[in-house]
C-alpha cells in the first residue's frame, strides 16, 4: 500500500498529497537538509512546514542547467519574504508555488498555498 495518494484540491485546482493511514500530528521534528548528521536542518513547529519552489522559465526550457529551486521554510512569513523577492525580479507567479506540509503520525500531507492567501500575507 503506497504511502501517499495524489488528490485534487478543491479550492485551488492543485494536487494534494493524502495519506491514506488515520490522521494524527506527530511530535516536533527536525528535518535533516545535508547528506551528514553535521549538515544544516529545519526545526518544525507546530508539525507543519512549506516548501518554496521556483520553477525555470519557460523561455529558460531549453537550458538544461536550470533546474527548479526549491526552498524549506519553517514558518509561512519566512516564504512570503522570499517571494516578494521573486516578485521584484519579475519571477512569473505562474513559475512560484507554495505548498503546506502536515507532519502526521505516520505520513505526510502536502496542499497547495492558494494565491489569494500569499497575497493576504504579502500585503499584511
Amino acid at each position: 500500500m503506497p504511502l501517499f495518494r495524489r488528490k485534487k484540491s478543491k479550492s485551488s485546482g492543485k494536487k494534494k498529497i493524502m495519506s491514506r493511514e488515520k490522521k494524527k500530528s506527530a511530535s516536533p521534528s527536525i528535518i535533516p537538509l545535508g547528506t551528514d548528521s553535521k549538515g544544516p536542518s529545519l526545526k518544525v513547529e507546530e508539525n507543519k512546514f512549506y516548501i518554496l519552489v521556483k520553477k525555470p522559465e519557460e523561455d529558460d526550457e531549453d537550458d538544461e542547467d536550470e533546474i527548479k529551486e526549491i526552498i524549506l521554510y519553517s514558518t509561512v512569513k519566512a516564504s512570503i519574504i522570499q517571494i516578494k523577492e521573486y516578485l521584484k525580479n519579475d519571477v512569473d507567479v505562474e513559475n512560484i508555488e507554495l505548498m503546506a506540509v502536515k507532519i502526521l503520525d505516520e505520513a505526510l500531507e502536502a496542499e497547495s498555498v492558494p494565491w489569494n492567501k500569499i497575497a493576504v500575507e504579502l500585503i499584511g
